[in-house]
């Protein structure tokens, strides 16, 4: 083994238990990408190195598309992004994009997306095509086909009656009948 490649071992190793004492984030998922900043910070190195992407994808042993898809900000698998790090001397901390959401409560988290989701989910199924007509029809709003409803707890129509009390509403219809039937006479 010559000496840059005990180095490179060497810096691996540090990165590797940097990873593992600051942040959990990194190790905690198979694919990683790369920040804005670390996308930056990587081809400052690569000009710094003189490598192209390419070589470097040959020095890893990943394929250029790795490469590509690491410059562009997607994931990427842990492995390759280490290996990348390291070769270029690179803190992975520093390159990998943070994961904030993993210290959100699942209604923080319901929150973030639906806001994300809204104007997605109005745009699509806000209108609704009709036979016959030439313009949509909106679904809600001033124009809308569908109105607000406020849905009570307690029903108050409609309630069961106690045989008792259905007696008594046929009773007071019997009288009322023959009270009219009087009237007429």
């Amino acid at each position: 083994m010559g000496v840059q490649q005990c180095v490179e071992v060497a810096v691996k190793l540090v990165c590797l238990k940097k990873n593992l004492s600051k942040n959990k984030f990194i190790m905690s998922s198979r694919s990683i990408c790369a920040s804005t900043e670390g996308i930056i910070s990587i081809k400052k190195a690569l000009k710094q190195k003189g490598w192209a992407k390419t070589y470097l994808a040959d020095v890893v042993q990943c394929s250029r598309t790795t490469i590509h898809n690491l410059m562009n900000g997607k994931r990427i698998e842990a492995d390759c992004f280490f290996e990348i790090c390291s070769r270029l001397h690179l803190d992975p901390n520093e390159i990998a994009e943070s994961t904030s959401n993993e210290n959100l409560s699942i209604d923080e988290i319901v929150v973030k997306l639906r806001e994300i989701v809204h104007p997605t989910i109005i745009q699509k199924c806000s209108t609704m095509k009709v036979l016959d007509m030439s313009h949509p029809i909106e679904l809600t709003g001033d124009n809308g086909i569908y109105t607000n409803v406020n849905i009570l707890e307690k029903i108050t129509a409609k309630q069961r009656l106690e045989i008792e009390e259905i007696l008594n509403l046929f009773l007071v219809e019997e009288i009322n009948d023959n009270v009219r039937s009087m009237d007429r006479t």
